[in-house]
């Protein structure tokens, strides 16, 4: 999804996961455990996918509204 100020959230298909992916962050276990904690890596297998998605040209966009963007984010965050 992208908004008109250029921020973008993804959805990843991914059991995992429960809530999209902003696009330098993720919430699996992975990437807390071995980019955040350890500082093992740059990135998880969905911020992988969302980058070789992108480089092949294969992304769905849908355009949202800022408001959308920032209420979107708000009850994900309100769900936890």
């Amino acid at each position: 999804m992208v908004c008109p100020s250029q921020r973008k959230l993804y959805q990843i298909a991914d059991p995992e996961i429960e809530e999209s992916v902003l696009y330098e962050y993720c919430n699996c276990p992975t990437f807390l455990q071995e980019v955040v904690i350890y500082k093992r890596g740059t990135l998880c297998k969905h911020l992988l996918a969302i980058r070789l998605s992108e480089a092949l040209g294969s992304c769905n966009e849908v355009a949202i509204s800022d408001k959308e963007f920032v209420d979107i984010l708000c009850a994900r965050h309100m769900a936890r």
